[in-house]
This record gives C-alpha cells, sequence and structure tokens, in this order.
C-alpha cells in the first residue's frame, strides 16, 4: 500500500508523513525478526527439557526449530527491513512473501505433528533395534565366557583363586550389561514399544541374577541366567522389529491420506498465480503499460511462483518411491 505514494523515490525525498510510514514498518518487521529468534529459542529449550520424557514431542519441536534456521527466516525478515528502510518496496513486498511461505512450512511441520512423529518414531526404533542387536551381541559374548569358565571349572584346569578373579571379571561386566538394558527398556517405553521394553526388562533381571552368581563364584548359574538374558534380548529385538514395522505401515497410510491435500493445495497456489498473471497483462495493455505499483506487483508474483516450484519439489523429494507421481511433480516443477 505504501509503495504505490513512494514507488522509485530516494527515502531522502519523501515527506515528513510517508518517511514515518516507512520508519513504523520498518521497525515492526525488525520487531517479527527478533520475536521469532527469541521463540526459536524458546522451542530449543523445550525440546531439550522434552527429551527425556517425551521424545517424539520433542522431536518434532527440533525440526520445527531447524527449518526456521534452515530457511534462514529472521535474515529474511531483517533483509525486508533493510530493503523498507531504503524504499525497496518491490524487494521488499517479495521477501515478506518469501516469510510468509517460510513461515508457512514451519506451521506444517508442526501441525503435522502426526506425520512427522511417526517418521520419527520409526527411525528412533530402526536406531534402537540396532542398539538392541549390539546388547544382544555383546550378552552372548559374556554367556560364552560363562560357559568356559563353568568348563574350566568342572575340568578343574584352574585353581579356586583363579576361578573367583574371572568370575568377578565376568559380575562385573554383566552388571553393567545389566545398566546398558535397564536404559534401552525405558527409551523402548518412551517409544511406545512395550512389548519389547517388558522383554529387555527380564533381560536385564537375569543379567543381574547372572553377576550375583558370578560374584557368589557360581559359574553354572550365572550361565544359565546369562543365556536366558540374551535369548529375551532376541524376543525383544523381533518384537521391535515388528513394531517399526507397524509404524512404517502406519507412516504410509498417514501420507498417502495427505498425498491428495497436499497437491490440491498446489493446485490452487498455481491457480492463483495464473490469475494474478491475466489480471497484470490486462492492465499492461493500458496507456501507461507497466507502471512502479505494477512492476512491483510482477515481482511479487514472480516470488510467488517460486514459491510454489520450492513446495513441489519439496514434495516431490518425500515421495521418491512413487515414481509415476514423482514424474509429474518434478515436470510441474520444471514449467
Amino acid at each position: 500500500e505504501l509503495g504505490r505514494r513512494t514507488m522509485g523515490r530516494d527515502p531522502r525525498d519523501l515527506p515528513p508523513a510517508e518517511l514515518a510510514d516507512l520508519r513504523v514498518l520498518v521497525t515492526a518487521q525488525l520487531d517479527l525478526a527478533r520475536r521469532l529468534d527469541r521463540m526459536s529459542a524458546d522451542m530449543d529449550q523445550t525440546a531439550r527439557q522434552l527429551d527425556a520424557t517425551d521424545p517424539l514431542a520433542a522431536d518434532t519441536i527440533a525440526l520445527a526449530v531447524d527449518e526456521i534456521r534452515r530457511l534462514a527466516i529472521s535474515d529474511l525478515m531483517r533483509a525486508g527491513g533493510g530493503q523498507l528502510e531504503q524504499n525497496r518496496i518491490g524487494q521488499a513486498v517479495a521477501s515478506q512473501h518469501r516469510v510468509r511461505e517460510s513461515l508457512h512450512d514451519v506451521l506444517n511441520v508442526l501441525a503435522n505433528r502426526r506425520e512427522n512423529e511417526l517418521e520419527r518414531l520409526a527411525e528412533r526404533l530402526r536406531e534402537a533395534e540396532a542398539e538392541l542387536a549390539d546388547l544382544g551381541r555383546r550378552q552372548t559374548e559374556v554367556e560364552a565366557e560363562f560357559i568356559e569358565a563353568r568348563r574350566t571349572e568342572a575340568a578343574g584346569e584352574i585353581d579356586a583363586a583363579e576361578s573367583r578373579r574371572r568370575l568377578h571379571t565376568l559380575a562385573g561386566r554383566q552388571a553393567e550389561l545389566a545398566e546398558d538394558a535397564t536404559r534401552a527398556a525405558r527409551l523402548l517405553g518412551y517409544l511406545q514399544a512395550q512389548a519389547a521394553a517388558q522383554a529387555t526388562v527380564q533381560a536385564g533381571d537375569h543379567m543381574g541374577a547372572a553377576s550375583r552368581a558370578a560374584e557368589a563364584g557360581s559359574a553354572g548359574e550365572g550361565a544359565e541366567h546369562a543365556g536366558n538374558a540374551g535369548q529375551l534380548l532376541e524376543q525383544a529385538r523381533r518384537q521391535l522389529a515388528a513394531r517399526r514395522r507397524q509404524t512404517q505401515a502406519e507412516l504410509a497410510a498417514e501420507q498417502l491420506a495427505r498425498l491428495e491435500d497436499a497437491v490440491k493445495h498446489l493446485q490452487q497456489a498455481q491457480q492463483k498465480v495464473i490469475d494474478e498473471t491475466r489480471r497484470i497483462d490486462q492492465s499492461a495493455d493500458s496507456p501507461d503499460g507497466f507502471t512502479r505499483a505494477l512492476l512491483a506487483r510482477l515481482q511479487e508474483l514472480a516470488g510467488l511462483q517460486e514459491n510454489v516450484r520450492d513446495e513441489t519439489e519439496r514434495l516431490n523429494q518425500k515421495l521418491l518411491d512413487a515414481d509415476a507421481v514423482q514424474l509429474v511433480l518434478d515436470t510441474a516443477a520444471s514449467h
């Protein structure tokens, strides 16, 4: 609105009233940038606080903060403020449109919490599965040492003092694995993998019993408990894999449900660009041709078209496994 009165003029040549209006807008734009920076810092802190009790919610907030920083939204706001200060209204409007679309992207991260949480949950379950497999591998090594200690003890190949020393070392290693199992079970509970968490808790109980048996000098009892712990960890890993596959299926269903809405939004945004293009074309046919105000609208329109293209490409990246849809979206983005 202000640009219709000030377009193309040096700020030093503006009358006091218009210069004051310009400075009000500059102040408001820079204030929004500061508010966004404060909000990002608050979100960062909230994500850290939630990480121990609600890691999925923490991940969603952290993703939103990452998106704010990746898109450099506050920098765009400050750039828009600088352009306003120099009365480069066309550039300022284009910057502000990019800010608005970027904020919309951040809102999508937060509004689509279910999809984002399922995506992060599947990733975290995959990581937990790998950690559980590693815990099982280490438990198998301890079980093998227990079996070897039982064999050498029965065969009388080492004296009692050496046997006690070995079992004491084994007790310490088994106790460490029991602590790791407790931490893993707690994480699995947060990740809504209750069956796997319960099996891991039971494995940890057997690890503790194996450690106590070793301290008491019973290699046979320790080997039995260590073997039970290994079996329970393998059971937990299989249950966790099933939970991950279920989560991935839920995620796929959620993404398919959103796909139609996403493409419909793109189509509506593109239609808006088409309609505005026609209006500008008709206005340019007037005797005045391309006025400064019309050129500013044209620059704004170019920004809108770029945003539609960028959003189309982002949607395309999410559909790398859907070849037919990807081809159509790739062609649309090129146009």
